[in-house]
């Protein structure tokens, strides 16, 4: 499911889906307006979701300074949480992150030796109408249900239907919860 498709789900679940509307194939005036809240409270639930159950992992090679340490704002993704760093005998080192998160140290390692990090990172956010979320087996649903929740507690204050929608929201949240155990799970990233 495509990001507009979600929007497009929100937008019925809220009822204005005659208001989001496309104009030559892309979204003008009031329709894109409304698509940008969705899509902005569609990333909020995306990230929720990406960072405390299913963070993505990514692996790649460091460099050690002179100092053992290695300056994690070069990694090629940002960083959420590092799981471990390995040598090339898939030896585990001890890590350490430094200097208010900005670097990481490993205190056996060696200078200018390579090491295989693995790491959970913070996806992109969906920002074009093609943009698909990273993990494909998770009910894309759970996103439309946030921001219909979301929708109709801003705009429409002690609307029923807000809690109706972040109820499903919770259970959804509940069930990917149970889903997830044996993953990673990071409760706040840093």
């Amino acid at each position: 499911m495509t990001l507009d498709d979600i929007c497009l789900l929100a937008a019925r679940y809220t009822g204005t889906y005659d208001d989001l509307e496309k104009t030559e194939g892309a979204y003008a005036g009031d329709a894109l307006i409304l698509f940008d809240t969705y899509k902005d409270e569609v990333n909020r639930a995306y990230m929720t979701v990406m960072k405390r159950y299913f963070p993505p992992q990514y692996s790649e090679d460091i460099v050690l300074d002179s100092d053992l340490k290695y300056t994690l704002s070069s990694l090629a993704k940002t960083i959420n949480y590092p799981l471990f760093a390995l040598d090339s005998s898939d030896v585990s080192y001890d890590m350490k992150i430094m200097d208010l998160r900005a670097e990481l140290y490993l205190a056996s390692g060696t200078s200018g030796a390579t090491y295989t990090l693995t790491y959970t990172y913070i996806p992109d956010e969906l920002s074009a109408l093609l943009d698909v979320p990273l993990m494909t087996q998770i009910d894309a649903k759970i996103y439309a249900y946030y921001a219909a929740s979301m929708y109709f507690a801003v705009r429409r204050k002690y609307d029923p239907r807000s809690l109706f929608w972040q109820h499903k929201w919770d259970e959804a949240l509940s069930e990917l919860k149970d889903e997830s155990v044996g993953a990673v799970q990071v409760e706040e990233s840093w």
